[in-house]
């Protein structure tokens, strides 16, 4: 054997035996704070979490799971460390599951205390940290930016848990229960449809998934301008008939652009992508997200669309061709808010001892506003759509009807049996009056519109 083997074996052999036999003298903590740990000891620790964080997220208390008894003996350096990994790892897992930032963040604002939050919007910034922006769509770099996640946190900083930790949970046992926690809540989450590309896929045509939404891109520009702006008027109006002209309005420009966009697509002046279902998701937020969703619900079939409520996300998934869904999108956002104004308006107005301000009065307002909309804008729907088949000489029904087979073929392929359930409300006689005059005043005649 040569010189030079012996000597570099005697120095292999001479680092085994520190790593074994660390130096009496040092700091007890000194190795977690300059030198990484040994590999195996990172492994134990890694699977620790792992399994922890599967536990709870099968329901388990954390006093009943072993592996959270030996993490809190362990360093809490090599924890920390453990659960970023862990957090890292699921948090890729979920965006090729089809959810987006926004959407995560906000579910861990409604499921969780502000320190989740927290900790899901740091582990976000490191994922995207790392993410190369040729490989970021758009839309994706743009919920980054509106979330104000710190882009300049670098993926491979050291600490960022136990920074967390420190901020929030001044007991280190409680911080690391916490951050288990975190990643269980992740774990539980089911697959979503993949609405935008997700980071390292590619910001190009070729990496849009399947069921992408082409969205205010497929949609004449011109269009969507008038009609956000007739709903923007209709949202800062004083006087009721205003509003309901300019809502009515914008609701029949989009039901007539949409069907012209139908029977273009028919004769082949689309490309294909106009001629597949296409999905968005729609958040529905508490309170009364149950009435919330029944609004979205005759929007959407107003609009020829399907809706979809996923009540323990409290998102909807509404599923149609892109014009259909523009439209349902923009009179959503557009009724919901005039709702809550006609809401305000009905508690300002009550007269002395009316209980406009409890829950029953609320949800019988809503659901009675939510089924007189849902009648005014079917009327419209109707008209329009007999008017154009008349004008087509009876060749626009097929249209509609194949895309109505389209729709459903895709819903029972993506949700299987679907059940439904009846949304309870509040028995307010008063209540459900008022929701009803309210929804009588958005009425979309067609003798509210101005020529």
């Amino acid at each position: 054997m040569g010189k030079n083997n012996r000597a570099r074996r005697a120095a292999k052999a001479k680092a085994r035996h520190q790593q074994r036999s660390p130096r009496h003298d040092a700091p007890r903590d000194r190795a977690h704070h300059h030198t990484d740990p040994p590999a195996a000891e990172r492994l134990d620790v890694d699977a620790l979490v792992f399994h922890a964080a599967r536990a709870l997220a099968l329901g388990a208390h954390p006093s009943t799971v072993r592996e959270i008894r030996a993490l809190i003996a362990a360093p809490a350096t090599l924890v920390h460390r453990a659960i970023e990994g862990e957090l890292g790892r699921a948090i890729t897992a979920l965006w090729t599951r089809g959810w987006q930032p926004i959407e995560l963040v906000r579910h861990a604002r409604r499921t969780g205390a502000a320190a989740t939050e927290d900790l899901v919007r740091s582990a976000i910034a490191a994922d995207h940290a790392r993410r190369s922006p040729d490989t970021l769509d758009r839309r994706w770099a743009d919920q980054i930016e509106q979330l104000g996640l710190a882009a300049q946190l670098l993926a491979d900083e050291a600490r960022w848990v136990a920074g967390w930790a420190g901020r929030h949970h001044p007991v280190p046992e409680r911080g690391i229960v916490a951050g288990l926690e975190a990643v269980a809540m992740l774990h539980r989450l089911p697959p979503l449809d993949v609405l935008i590309p997700p980071p390292g896929t590619g910001a190009g045509e070729s990496s849009r998934p399947t069921g992408w939404r082409a969205g205010t891109d497929s949609v004449d520009r011109a269009v969507l301008d008038k009609v956000r702006a007739l709903l923007t008027k209709a949202e800062s109006t004083t006087f009721d008939a205003e509003a309901a002209a300019f809502t009515a309005k914008a609701h029949e420009l989009m039901t007539r652009h949409a069907i012209d966009s139908a029977m273009l697509a028919a004769a082949g002046a689309r490309g294909q992508s106009a001629d597949t279902p296409t999905t968005i998701r729609v958040a529905i937020d508490d309170p009364y997200a149950d009435a919330k969703s029944l609004l979205l619900q005759v929007i959407a079939q107003a609009n020829r669309c399907r809706s979809i409520f996923y009540n323990d996300l409290s998102l909807s998934t509404v599923v149609g061709y892109p014009a259909d869904l523009d439209a349902t999108e923009l009179l959503y956002t557009s009724l919901l808010l005039q709702a809550q104004s006609a809401l305000a308006e009905a508690g300002r107005n009550a007269a002395a001892g009316a209980r406009t301000r409890s829950r029953s009065f609320r949800s019988a307002f809503l659901l009675a506003y939510v089924n007189r909309i849902g009648q005014r804008l079917s009327e419209v729907t109707d008209r329009l759509t007999a008017e154009a088949e008349a004008s087509s000489g009876g060749s626009l029904l097929p249209v509609l009807r194949s895309r109505a087979v389209a729709i459903d073929d895709h819903v029972r392929e993506r949700f299987g049996d679907l059940t439904s359930r009846p949304v309870r409300g509040g028995h307010d006689p008063l209540g459900w009056a008022t929701g009803t005059q309210a929804g009588d005043t958005a009425d979309l005649a067609h003798g509210r519109l101005a020529s």
